[in-house]
């Protein structure tokens, strides 16, 4: 396993909110992260800098025939508007680019290693931590992409009620009228240091699109999923994998169990009126477009 630097400079520390506890050490935590060294896979992506270089391995996998053509100007685009985003942020433009230049290569490094090594979700998926830390590199790509100085953590009073209540042993299910692929990494970082036990050990209901996506795996394979099949469209079983070959069984035996699923975001042509008390983190980010 190579790693390689992947620097990014945090922004300044938030300032207080009323009303709302504020993420007091998310700034800290994503910029001690991104200091840390990057891990790579494949060696070919730890010396990259910058987009020249990146298009440049890109180019020469393609003439090897292990990339697909039309690849090039998709992930061009990809680049191009993360990058817009670092430099829009409040980050130096060296480091800037710099950072957009390692997180995009991280992300290549993974992302290609699912055509060499595809990974196969089990109907119960627990994060993956090692020999590659996927948690960790699902946290580096949102972190870099979340304004913590606006950002606060709301209704910090209900988080705490939750984290009581698994203590006790109770299972705790939030319903959430819809769900984004950041979701994970954003109330990750909005609870690490608050609520630690909340940010790393919930279990999220996953659709078949982020469990088979090459995009979309490696960013799933550092969280806790409930693998199910979507109705959204149909997939032939045999690329289903055993992820969904057979129904997933939650254990009678297991408490202190926390589960996060999308009503209206999972289940097609159903419409809900019911209404929950906000208490999901706000989170302002980076326009990413």
């Amino acid at each position: 396993m190579q790693r390689g630097s992947c620097r990014q400079a945090g922004p300044c520390r938030p300032r207080v909110a009323p009303h709302a506890r504020l993420v007091v050490r998310a700034v800290q935590t994503v910029e001690a992260r991104a200091t840390q060294e990057c891990q790579f896979i494949n060696p070919i992506w730890s010396q990259v800098s910058n987009e020249q270089q990146f298009m440049g391995i890109l180019h020469k996998l393609v003439d090897a025939g292990k990339c697909p053509a039309q690849l090039l100007a998709v992930w061009q685009d990809f680049y191009e508007n993360y990058q817009r985003a670092m430099l829009s942020s409040r980050r130096p433009e060296p480091e800037a680019t710099l950072l957009a230049a390692k997180v995009q290569a991280t992300i290549a490094d993974v992302v290609f290693n699912q055509f060499v090594d595809p990974f196969t979700f089990p109907s119960f998926h627990k994060r993956l931590l090692e020999p590659y830390n996927y948690y960790e590199f699902g946290q580096r790509y949102v972190g870099s992409l979340t304004d913590f100085d606006t950002s606060v953590l709301g209704y910090p009073e209900r988080f705490d009620t939750i984290r009581d209540q698994l203590a006790a042993g109770h299972n705790v299910v939030l319903l959430a009228n819809h769900q984004t692929e950041a979701d994970p990494g954003v109330w990750a970082h909005m609870l690490e240091h608050t609520h630690p036990q909340l940010a790393t050990d919930v279990v999220y209901v996953a659709g078949d699109r982020v469990v088979m996506d090459v995009l979309c795996k490696p960013f799933s394979m550092g969280r806790n999923l409930f693998c199910v099949h979507s109705k959204k469209r149909w997939v032939p079983s045999m690329l289903l994998g055993s992820c969904h070959g057979q129904p997933v069984h939650v254990q009678r035996w297991w408490s202190g169990f926390c589960c996060v699923m999308a009503t209206a975001g999972a289940v097609d042509g159903i419409k809900t009126t019911l209404t929950w008390p906000a208490c999901w983190s706000c989170c302002k980010c980076h326009q990413h477009k």
